[in-house]
């Protein structure tokens, strides 16, 4: 059951309400995945569960994202562009580099996984699941991913190559 937590950060309580004044379905799945995320903090590791949850939430963001914008089939860069709304709408500081068949993702800084000096690993590894829901719905097998850096591996950023095949 998620409850409300009074010790969630501005940043986030300012993502939140934006969120939560829009009528855009997609925005509406970005509140429920930021409520949920809040509440993990006094779960205790259950890891198999947050990862069949982040990829759940992916293909749905994936879902209301193409039934809202009319999108018949998914590109890198058509995929770039849904993560740079998503990112933008949930303070996350992020960079593409698209290169034909490939495209590298960078976030520089994840305010949903940080709040003050605590960076949380569950939230972390449940928006990680997310992107590849969100992968798997946009391309299937033909993706494949590949983690370079962590911010929950002690790096100072997160980078991810994405490669069709």
């Amino acid at each position: 059951m998620l409850t409300h937590r009074p010790d969630v950060g501005i940043k986030v309580n300012e993502i939140v309400d934006t969120l939560k004044t829009s009528d855009n379905r997609m925005d509406q799945e970005l509140l429920m995945f930021m409520t949920f995320l809040r509440g993990l903090k006094d779960i205790p590791n259950i890891s198999l569960s947050l990862t069949a949850l982040g990829r759940k939430i992916g293909r749905a963001l994936m879902q209301e994202y193409e039934k809202e914008n009319g999108i018949k089939g998914w590109d890198l860069d058509t995929f770039k562009n849904a993560f740079e709304i998503i990112n933008s709408k949930l303070h996350i500081e992020s960079e593409w580099k698209l290169e034909g068949k490939n495209l590298l993702y960078t976030v520089r800084k994840c305010n949903i996984a940080t709040e003050g000096n605590r960076f949380d690993k569950y939230v972390c590894h449940t928006s990680r699941e997310a992107f590849k829901g969100a992968l798997n719905y946009a391309f299937g097998n033909r993706a494949e991913l590949e983690i370079k850096k962590l911010l929950s591996h002690g790096d100072n950023l997160c980078e991810v190559a994405i490669r069709i095949l």
